[in-house]
């Protein structure tokens, strides 16, 4: 019983609770902040104190920053002040929070838009607004004004707080530049001519298929609940399956689900909790689903905990679309599992577990609590300071013991222990590779975990050794691929939230932290000069268009261009770019100069340069959806120079298109890879996926990756040579096989 992570956005209220509850005053920036800075702003009329505290928050990846305003002598009423971020700060002010306010010598008023609001009393007041974490510190400026129609006339006086000189440059905390970085593109040794088949691939004659990297046993592995017997269940969302697995690794399916978080209670009875649908969900003991409650729909990461008598609690970590909200704890009463609200508008809860004593914990903005559920209360008990608290990364031992997982989204994590006692809290045991997510403590009390980036399912003995139950094979959903001019691969894996670098030898390794969630796909590409751009949006993240150096530095483009997703990258450095959401196609000389391609699209996703510079793009024609219609495309166009798209084929469920040398088009279609050859007939090119998502091609030889499989699928040409027996020899199979005339 535990479980829970968001990619939303937290808010203030229950985190000033906390502080104040541990004696830190509500206006105080918390130890180990990453920045902060006050100044005092004299006007004719009065004076402010401003203060800014930047802090990190691991498990949204997030900057907060809160400005504390401090009215110390104004006298004229409406004398109002304004907030914005220096240049380099991604966020629209009109979603920033509380961005303009006036104060009089009684009461806060904010401005929203039409009017001026009273907001609240007293003598201070606190703002704030979020940012990506990988947006380096930058500072805050503002202006203090009189409203120009009231009697004090409109006295202005401008102020920068926090300024670049006043941050620190280092420890900025998890999701910075630094710590975004997990390898180096052109760092490959060593290549593999032969590769297990793939032998469920179906290709044309003269074509083999085999794994570059093969199938592992579970994908996007999120959680782990062990029944009273010690059976160990893994819910692998992008399986969607939930699996039985063997200590010795043996995995058998138990049920079709796409939960997110399980959890048992004490009648053996298991139960889901799935997003964005919102779906909890009971199994029978023939893995049988049954629906018990629908909760409000979210695109972020939310969890579940089961009682001993049933009783289930749900924490809604809600985002969709551009919107990023609150949580809200629901509980499900046993037997009729009727929705109560628990808490509301709080911070993030990234997991929650109950204990056999029946108390409910959880984990909220990084510190571990205790929750009064009849109450509505909240017992803070250990501010945790972890580097990226893991979701459903909570279980509570028979002996009261906390364990707490982190780094399930980073190439490194561990697992820690917290005592009844308060005593020192202590790392149990580290991993590389990847962090654990869910975890949950088998009756000898050896913790099992999931990593969820790479796919692997591990145990820690209670000596602090650990094992591999389920080897992982580096790669989860991997989605869209591009070849470098080094000859690797470059993988956005849509659950882990990075992409990775696939050597010629088949080995996986991370290489940066990329906003890869869907919907709509991130889309990548490289340049001859070896750097990668990427379109990077996704529910309630910025919509950038970024590009990262073969070191792994990250620059962002652009901030403005909706949806972007498809990019492609001519000879000359130009990238162009599909603005899914604007129904557009533009091209970047540089992040300042653009031009718009195309208009005559209607929801472009990814993109494809020929050789010759024939700009192919996938689009949504007819479905009416707008979520779908940002995930597929039913259509393959080429943009013409007068702007115009020309129909080149109709192809369902369409992902992704490559074009090799000879100038034929390859598109990955689900179940199929189409090939168009240059005169627009269409065929099938190879067949039996579970999910063809990307394709690239290199060195003449085809890849393609299966997102349900969890697997990187190469397409070589065989040789006629025949062995001595007069089979096909495979030695004769001979990189290079993609046609060309």
């Amino acid at each position: 019983m535990r479980r829970g992570l968001t990619k939303g956005v937290a808010t203030l209220s229950l985190l000033l609770a906390i502080l104040i509850v541990l004696g830190v005053a509500a206006g105080d920036c918390p130890e180990g902040a990453l920045a902060q800075d006050s100044k005092s702003v004299e006007t004719a009329l009065g004076s402010f104190e401003i203060e800014v505290c930047v802090t990190h928050h691991l498990v949204a990846r997030q900057h907060e920053y809160r400005i504390t305003v401090t009215n110390q002598s104004v006298e004229c009423k409406l004398q109002s002040f304004g907030v914005v971020p220096f240049p380099g700060i991604p966020v629209e002010l009109e979603q920033s929070g509380m961005w303009q306010a006036g104060i009089d010598e009684a009461n806060w008023w904010m401005w929203d838009g039409p009017s001026w609001q009273a907001i609240g009393s007293g003598s201070s007041r606190e703002f704030s607004f979020f940012v990506p974490d990988t947006t380096p510190i930058a500072g805050v400026s503002g202006a203090v004004f009189t409203n120009p129609s009231s009697a004090c006339g409109g006295n202005q006086l401008r102020y920068n707080v926090l300024g670049a000189s006043r941050v620190e440059e280092e420890g900025q905390g998890e999701g910075t530049r630094d710590s975004a970085v997990f390898g180096e593109l052109c760092t490959c040794e060593g290549e593999k001519e032969w590769f297990t088949p793939a032998q469920r691939i179906n290709v044309s004659g003269g074509y083999r298929a085999e794994y570059v990297v093969a199938p592992s046993g579970l994908n996007v592995p999120s959680d782990v609940a062990i029944s009273q017997d010690g059976e160990i269940f893994v819910t692998s969302s992008r399986a969607g399956a939930i699996y039985l697995v063997a200590l010795d690794g043996s995995i058998s399916r138990f049920a079709s689900s796409h939960a997110y978080a399980i959890d048992f209670d004490d009648a053996g009875r298991l139960y889901g909790f799935n997003y964005p649908g919102g779906e909890v969900v009971r199994y029978d003991g023939s893995g049988r689903g049954h629906i018990v409650a629908r909760l409000p729909r979210s695109a972020c990461e939310s969890t579940l905990a089961a009682a001993p008598d049933g009783t289930l609690y749900a924490a809604l970590n809600y985002c969709m679309g551009d919107e990023m909200g609150d949580t809200t704890l629901y509980r499900l009463r046993a037997g009729d599992y009727r929705v109560e609200t628990i808490l509301d508008g709080i911070a993030e809860i990234s997991s929650l577990d109950v204990g056999s004593d029946g108390g409910l914990y959880a984990v909220i903005d990084g510190v571990l609590s205790r929750i009064d559920p009849d109450g509505q209360e909240v017992f803070p008990l250990r501010e945790l300071g972890l580097r990226e608290i893991s979701s459903h990364g909570l279980a509570v031992a028979e002996d009261g013991a906390i364990y707490v997982s982190s780094g399930s989204m980073s190439p490194e994590g561990a697992v820690y222990r917290h005592m009844p006692d308060g005593s020192a809290l202590t790392e149990v045991a580290a991993f590389s590779g990847n962090g654990l997510q869910g975890i949950g403590i088998l009756p000898d009390g050896s913790i099992i975990g999931v990593q969820r980036a790479i796919g692997g399912l591990q145990r820690i003995l209670p000596d602090g050794t650990t094992s591999a139950i389920v080897e992982p094979n580096g790669l989860v959903s991997p989605q869209a691929i591009c070849a470098t001019s080094c000859g690797e691969l470059v993988v956005v894996n849509d659950e882990a939230g990075w992409a990775s670098i696939v050597c010629p030898d088949g080995t996986v390794n991370p290489f940066v932290r990329m906003t890869s969630f869907i919907a709509p796909l991130t889309y990548v590409a490289s340049s001859e000069d070896g750097w990668i751009v990427a379109g990077e949006s996704a529910p309630g993240f910025p919509s950038q268009l970024v590009r990262y150096s073969t070191a792994g530095e990250r620059e962002v483009l652009t901030k403005d261009i909706l949806d972007v997703s498809g990019v492609a990258v001519a000879s000359d450095g130009s990238i162009y770019a599909a603005a899914t959401r604007e129904d557009r196609i533009l091209v970047l000389s540089t992040a300042e100069e653009r031009e718009v391609v195309t208009t005559d699209v209607r929801k472009p996703q990814a993109l494809a340069l020929s050789y010759d510079g024939r700009l192919y793009a996938t689009v949504n024609r007819e479905t009416d959806d707008d979520f779908e219609a940002s995930m597929f495309g039913d259509a393959v166009v080429e943009i013409l120079e007068n702007g115009s798209a020309r129909l080149v084929a109709e192809i369902d469920e369409c992902y992704d298109l490559a074009v090799d040398e000879a100038g034929e088009i390859y598109v990955a279609a689900w179940e199929k890879i189409w090939r168009i050859d240059k005169y627009g007939s269409r065929s099938i090119f190879a067949s039996g996926f579970e999910g063809a998502r990307g394709v690239a091609c290199l060195g003449g030889d085809l890849y393609i990756t299966d997102d349900l499989a969890n697997a990187i699928i190469r397409i070589v040409k065989i040789d006629s040579v025949q062995d001595e027996d007069g089979d096909d020899s495979s030695e004769a199979v001979k990189r290079g096989g993609i046609p060309v005339p």
